[in-house]
């Protein structure tokens, strides 16, 4: 003889007295039918489990393009430097035409913000791409737009405190020794 698997659903209008009906359904069940019989299961636990589960991995995943967003501003910051260094020779002669370290500073420092924007906007865009794909594949949910921007703004400011820094590098080299460097 074989068992088929089998349910059956009960449903409570007050859902403050949802545990009381399961304990009385378990009792009643357990005594009819013996122990081990019966599983009670209550949906709004199991959606409940499944909603922490998906803010768990939301978390992780936001944890993730932090660290990744961290690690590309800083390889971003390094570029630039390079970049301030390899242009030794154009400072050099700015310089010595009368130009400023605030005004040399301005230079770079505007440049890394043109492209920290550019690149946070493509960042976004590649961010929307991947959401959407999640969100078709997981069915977690779509994305907030106030969400969007805030990323959009996180990311930039991440990159223009990170440029900076070689903006300063870049200011501060003297006339005199970046005439000399080839």
């Amino acid at each position: 003889q074989s068992r088929w698997n089998t349910s059956l659903s009960f449903m409570v209008d007050d859902h403050t007295k949802l545990e009381q009906a399961a304990e009385q359904l378990e009792t009643y069940f357990t005594r009819t039918y013996g122990p081990g019989s019966v599983v009670i299961t209550i949906p709004r636990y199991e959606a409940q489990a499944v909603q922490d589960r998906h803010a768990r991995i939301v978390t992780m995943i936001l944890f993730l393009a932090l660290a990744g967003l961290f690690i590309a501003g800083v390889n971003v910051s390094n570029i630039l430097l390079g970049r301030a260094l390899r242009k030794q020779k154009t400072v050099g002669i700015l310089k010595a035409l009368g130009a400023s370290k605030r005004r040399i500073f301005n230079l770079f420092f505007k440049e890394a913000l043109v492209i920290g924007l550019y690149a946070s906007l493509i960042g976004v865009g590649i961010s929307y791409i991947l959401a959407e794909l999640m969100q078709r594949t997981t069915q977690f949910g779509s994305i907030d737009p106030l969400l969007l921007a805030a990323g959009i703004m996180v990311a930039w400011m991440i990159t223009t405190i990170l440029t900076i820094f070689p903006a300063i590098q870049a200011s501060n080299i003297p006339a005199a020794e970046a005439m000399r460097t080839e």
